[in-house]
């Protein structure tokens, strides 16, 4: 009795306990909507305050310029993302405080695309494990649990140092990662609630996607295959239709309009903007049928191909795997986020094993349930029962699709470091799938460690918090974009140099991005007309050329075959009538007539095209006008100076600024030495400018490691201070006279600790400088391969012997 009175007591308090199914689906979606938002917030958070201010690299500059102007971006034209930027910057020159540039607005939408991203990641999670529970109110510990672990990879995805990159810039993988999430949300919430409504969202999504990144549908096609598989939509046997009041359905051509419309829908707006805002620099020609099809399917490139140049000695298929593996263990997800993924695979696994041994064969009958709300005839809403393995399985398997097949295609030769930065960026694909399925793992893992220890059951909780503290306080200071104006200096730096009416060609992609956004853009120096050396070689130019009036083109298209023009016709045609015409870069072709003709003179961080007969200027000229010219280069880094390497490693755009910055460094000191060897006969002053040019190229080794490495500087170096010291002059300049007027002290400094400290006897300082100089250089292995190497060897050794010192050995030590 007193049992039986006992567990009528329990049945009667579970009843007054007892949630109604309704509230259950409203408190769940309450639950779910929290950590979404939880998640979208502290995400928002961290990426604002680390945004950066102004344009970055890669394609930023270009896609951002094209959004400007609605033009039509590189292959395969991205128009979702430019009708994006287009009404981002629109409205938010209307409505936002002046001093916030375009390329900011842009950035803080990445913000935006990044942090919905994991936010949906989150939901995501918890939408499976949901599903695990049968959809039980997760009032209990369980449902704490997964909740904290859906939101801890939600934000250690944030924390992820790409993830994070990619949602503080401009470029297009932020909202590529938002799609990847928004489909697999879909995917999952069709199999919470297999209806007509989320059936056709995920068609549509799928669809939307490809307008911003094509890679997408190594996503998009498993999980339609999956649909396909569980609705039983694949039968040859049976048709693809449901009757709804007397009306049938074609499911299958219905959601292939959805897919197909939403892609139309985008896409058409590549020839229609072509036609109603064509302007300079854009690419392609998309108003043509044949030039429409080719820009989308990336012929310009390559279908199919990241990479158009010599891969000959790119990586292969497995050790791009093994790459991408190291990279999200080690670098992106952590060891830790290693170990859930492993754990949420084999759940999946687990699942899917409990699954097949419960039925032996798929026994889904395919049946349509009908709401009583129809309008006119035709349902809101149709429900559809489905069977087959779980939504879990069919991403770890897209999964597999993608790094398989996208490893497959690729083709960057990943040993230049920055093109497996290039690379890196489609690993955000696959890593975002990875840190759902952690995300599992995670659960599972908290729950077996709450059941079996349960006095620890608060550090169970609070152990991912602080993995999730810690992570996104060392990424605020890591991936800190807020003091990134590096490509807008670096492009003002280039045009604050040129005449006004100039030519500007350019064959560099970041001299482009970043050039293109301030004169669309921000409306800088509009009177210089540049060109893409690179898209000026395409048979579409022919098309182009009407929008340069002032440019002179003697023929369709830069090329070799017949109908085209070379670049020395082209440079030419249009020497006369411009006001200089300038290079960044190399032509893209061999041009002996080119080279016979044309020679390109140092101007700042870009070249100077003038005819041989012009290039042979003084000296004294030329030391004095280029100094006017990098005075403006570097009073343009005063603020903010170069990228900090230490924090811009070789895998990034920003990194090219300091190469490049140094390398023209080097070069106009090594011209002017050049000019002043040249001119030793002319009884002109030299040491003043040969002071120069050895100072410049001491400040350029002692702040730049590849070029201190390099033969060519320690050889320029020894023929400077050689002839210094056969000079008959009297005077020496100190380092102030010698260097720019707006060098940073870091430059200063470093120079100081071994140039001539204005009392001892220069010459005998130069002496030193010289014996060490041509003495690393001969100490160089790669030295052997310079064609001057012997007769450097014999001048070195007969100089060292009438002196009665020693020749250089292999323990020397030289600064």
């Amino acid at each position: 009795m007193t049992t039986s009175k006992a567990l009528k007591t329990k049945k009667l308090d579970d009843s007054r306990h007892k949630i109604p199914s309704e509230k259950k689906d409203s408190l769940n979606y309450e639950w779910d909507r929290i950590a979404f938002w939880i998640t979208f917030c502290v995400s928002f958070f961290v990426y604002q305050t680390t945004v950066a201010p102004s344009i970055s690299g890669g394609d930023a500059g270009e896609l951002v310029a094209e959004g400007c102007k609605l033009g039509t971006a590189h292959p395969p034209g991205y128009p979702l993302y430019v009708v994006i930027v287009f009404v981002v910057t629109t409205l938010g020159v209307f409505f936002l405080p002046y001093g916030y540039s375009k390329a900011w607005m842009v950035n803080t939408t990445s913000c935006i695309f990044g942090s919905l991203a994991s936010a949906f990641l989150t939901s995501s999670i918890l939408l499976i494990l949901r599903g695990k529970r049968q959809g039980k109110f997760l009032r209990n510990h369980k449902g704490v649990i997964d909740t904290v672990a859906a939101v801890t990879m939600g934000l250690l995805h944030s924390s992820s140092s790409i993830t994070w990159q990619y949602s503080t810039t401009a470029e297009v993988f932020a909202l590529h990662n938002l799609f990847v999430a928004v489909i697999a949300h879909s995917a999952i919430q069709y199999q919470a609630k297999p209806s007509l409504t989320t059936y056709l969202k995920g068609a549509f999504v799928c669809g939307f996607a490809l307008t911003n990144q094509h890679t997408s549908i190594l996503l998009s096609l498993p999980l339609i295959l999956w649909v396909l598989f569980v609705t039983r939509l694949y039968t040859p046997n049976k048709t693809s239709t449901t009757a709804v009041n007397g009306q049938m359905i074609y499911l299958i051509l219905i959601a292939s309009g959805t897919f197909l419309s939403s892609i139309i829908a985008f896409y058409a707006t590549l020839p229609i903007f072509s036609q109603l805002r064509h302007h300079a620099g854009s690419w392609g020609d998309v108003t043509s049928l044949f030039g429409f099809i080719n820009h989308i399917r990336r012929k310009d490139y390559g279908t199919l191909r990241l990479f158009s140049g010599n891969d000959a000695n790119s990586e292969g298929f497995l050790e791009r795997i093994f790459l991408w593996a190291k990279d999200f263990i080690f670098h992106q997800g952590k060891p830790i986020v290693a170990m859930c993924f492993v754990g949420g695979c084999i759940e999946v696994v687990r699942v899917e094993r409990v699954r097949r041994s419960a039925r032996s064969r798929f026994q889904s009958t395919r049946r349509s349930l009908v709401k009583k709300d129809t309008l006119k005839g035709f349902c809101r809403d149709l429900n559809f029962e489905i069977d087959g393995p779980g939504v879990e399985l069919a991403i770890m398997l897209s999964l597999i699709f993608y790094v398989f097949v996208f490893h497959f295609l690729s083709n960057l030769p990943l040993n230049n470091e920055l093109f497996f930065g290039i690379h890196q960026r489609f690993w955000l694909h696959p890593n975002l799938l990875c840190f759902l399925l952690a995300g599992l793992g995670l659960s599972r893992g908290m729950n077996t460690l709450h059941d079996r220890y349960p006095f620890a059951r608060n550090l169970v909780i609070l152990t991912p918090i602080f993995l999730v503290v810690n992570a996104l306080m060392k990424g605020m200071i890591n991936n800190d974009q807020s003091d990134n104006h590096h490509f807008y200096q670096y492009a003002s730096s280039i045009l604050s140099t040129l005449p006004a009416n100039s030519l500007l060609l350019i064959n560099y992609d970041q001299q482009w991005t970043s050039i293109r956004y301030l004169q669309e853009c921000e409306g800088i120096r509009n009177d210089i007309t540049s060109i893409h050396v690179g898209m000026m070689s395409y048979e579409w130019w022919e098309q182009k050329r009407r929008l340069y009036p002032n440019i002179q083109f003697p023929g369709n298209y830069y090329s070799t075959n017949a109908g085209g023009f070379s670049f020395s016709e082209f440079v030419k045609a249009n020497y006369d009538t411009m006001n200089g015409i300038f290079i960044g870069g190399r032509p893209s072709f061999p041009d002996s007539s080119y080279l016979q003709e044309f020679e390109e003179i140092p101007h700042g961080i870009v070249n100077r095209i003038v005819r041989k007969h012009e290039a042979n200027i003084h000296h004294g000229v030329f030391r004095k006008t280029s100094r006017s010219i990098w005075n403006k280069v570097v009073k343009e880094y005063e603020v903010h100076g170069l990228p900090d390497l230490s924090k811009y490693g070789q895998v990034t755009w920003e990194s090219t600024i300091v190469r490049e910055f140094y390398d023209h460094f080097a070069s106009r000191a090594t011209h002017l030495l050049h000019l002043a060897v040249a001119q030793i006969e002319n009884k002109s002053k030299i040491v003043p400018s040969l002071a120069e040019a050895c100072a410049w190229l001491e400040t350029v080794r002692l702040n730049d490691e590849l070029s201190e490495n390099h033969p060519a500087l320690w050889k320029n170096l020894g023929i400077g201070y050689m002839h210094i010291v056969r000079s008959k002059e009297k005077y020496f300049p100190v380092l102030e006279e010698v260097l720019v007027q707006n060098v940073t002290k870091h430059f200063q400094e470093d120079a100081k600790a071994l140039w001539w400290d204005g009392q001892s006897d220069w010459k005998t300082w130069a002496s030193n400088r010289w014996e060490s100089s041509w003495g690393r250089f001969l100490q160089m292995e790669a030295s052997k391969s310079d064609d001057s190497y012997e007769s450097v060897k014999s001048i070195y050794e007969r100089i060292m012997e009438m002196s009665g010192r020693r020749g250089p050995s292999k323990e020397d030590s030289f600064t």
